[in-house]
């Protein structure tokens, strides 16, 4: 009995983990065929996870995960402590621009949105949601954190990246995302300008511990059209709200 409830939970994971690195709810038959698994153990192991809270079924019968994960995998470390005391600053940016805004860490290299805040009266807004995955590489998240990195720490990212493009203005070299992360640097914010989704842009800034190590990255987002004239507006308000975070963080 032991070896196929070892599979059992094996196939599951993987199942999980294929879940967590989409940005779209998936069909059973996509997640079926990405993972190699066939369409009736999918179909047991998705109805699992459903009875158990990991995963939701959309009313358009997809599958996507819920925040339980990210609950239990921050209950005890600094990602649940960082989003309570995120959380009104990111209010404050918010409701200053009426933008989607995220919080995000670096998972070896992933980006991982911890806290988003909705804008309450725009009408198009990113379809983004907390615990759902993005690539470092073509994320202002992602290059505004690997900024602040240790060159050790940095480099250890670096080798796990592909540089595949997500779009035509994705940085796709490993050279060029260095030069990336020196202008970013310098300036004290990321920018991503349509690199992560075609009409998508996004302007970051890292936030640090009382050690001075960056440990995640505050963003705001928003449909491109109505924010990529003002990156040099909006780059350093939003380096000031993250810096105003990480000095809480340091006050705990």
């Amino acid at each position: 009995m032991g070896v196929p409830l070892v599979r059992a939970l094996s196939r599951g994971l993987s199942v999980i983990e294929m879940m967590a690195r989409a940005s779209v709810p998936l069909g059973p038959s996509v997640i079926a065929e990405a993972t190699g698994l066939d369409r009736a153990t999918t179909s047991r192991l998705l109805q699992t996870l459903i009875d158990d809270g990991y995963v939701r079924k959309t009313s358009h019968g997809s599958y996507s995960l819920t925040s339980k994960l990210l609950e239990l995998s921050s209950s005890s470390g600094i990602a649940l402590g960082l989003r309570e005391i995120a959380r009104p600053f990111m209010r404050e940016l918010r409701d200053m621009y009426e933008e989607s805004v995220h919080l995000g860490i670096v998972e070896t290299d992933r980006v991982v949105y911890i806290e988003k805040l909705e804008p309450t009266h725009q009408r198009i807004a990113l379809i983004t949601s907390v615990g759902q995955t993005m690539p470092v590489h073509s994320t202002s998240l992602g290059k505004a954190i690997l900024a602040q990195m240790t060159p050790a720490g940095r480099n250890a990212v670096l080798d796990r990246i592909r540089f595949e493009p997500r779009t035509k203005s994705t940085i796709a070299t490993r050279d060029a995302f260095l030069v990336e992360l020196e202008k970013t640097r310098a300036r004290g914010y990321a920018v991503d300008h349509g690199e992560n989704l075609p009409d998508a842009s996004c302007v970051a800034a890292p936030i640090h511990n009382k050690s001075g190590d960056v440990v995640a990255a505050l963003s705001i987002s928003s449909p491109t059209f109505r924010i990529a004239d003002s990156f040099e507006e909006i780059g350093p308000v939003v380096r000031s709200v993250a810096d105003r975070i990480s000095s809480a963080l340091a006050a705990i």
